[in-house]
């Protein structure tokens, strides 16, 4: 697609007129867990329960984020909890989002993740750029830019939709 060009060019739309941003290094990470399924009233003890896991996972996350370093954080989704509600889970696996200020805080803190999980985690794939802007990757093909435009005025978020007065109600809200 850049075959020719000299360069490129991406704005970011924000609450400030930068000419650069201080952009994180980031990654994602998948986290499986491998239980035994079960009938919790056919077999209440025979099973082991790979959600359970999971959401362990998610705390510990959640009071260890506290202390990591300005800049660093990780962001979790469930993404296969179970089957069925009356079915102890076989597996379950969430994916995580790391950033990081550098792609060395990254490095640490995708260590720490494995750490937490219990888990060896595999280093990233070759050719895999830990960016958290598109642009990066452009960047490796032509010389590009990516200023950030001041749209939203100030107290406004540019992730955000901008509230134009009072939302009507549904009947779910009376």
């Amino acid at each position: 697609m850049f075959e020719g060009a000299d360069a490129a060019l991406m704005f970011h739309a924000g609450v400030h007129d930068w000419s650069w941003a201080p952009l994180t290094a980031q990654t994602q990470v998948r986290v499986g867990f491998h239980g035994r399924a079960a009938h919790p009233t056919g077999d209440p003890v025979g099973g082991i329960d790979a959600l359970a896991a999971l959401v362990q996972l998610f705390n510990v996350v959640a009071v260890s984020s506290r202390r990591l370093p300005p800049g660093s954080h990780v962001q979790g989704i469930v993404t296969d909890g179970g089957r069925a509600t009356n079915i102890v889970p076989l597996y379950a696996e969430g994916l995580f989002g790391l950033r990081a200020a550098t792609g060395t805080e990254l490095d640490v803190l995708v260590a720490a993740v494995g750490t937490w999980s219990g888990i060896h985690l595999t280093d990233a794939a070759g050719g895999v750029l830990l960016g958290s802007s598109d642009i990066g990757d452009v960047s490796n093909r032509v010389p590009a830019i990516h200023p950030f435009v001041a749209i939203p005025g100030e107290g406004e978020s540019d992730r955000t939709p901008r509230s134009h007065g009072p939302r009507p109600r549904s009947g779910a809200d009376r």
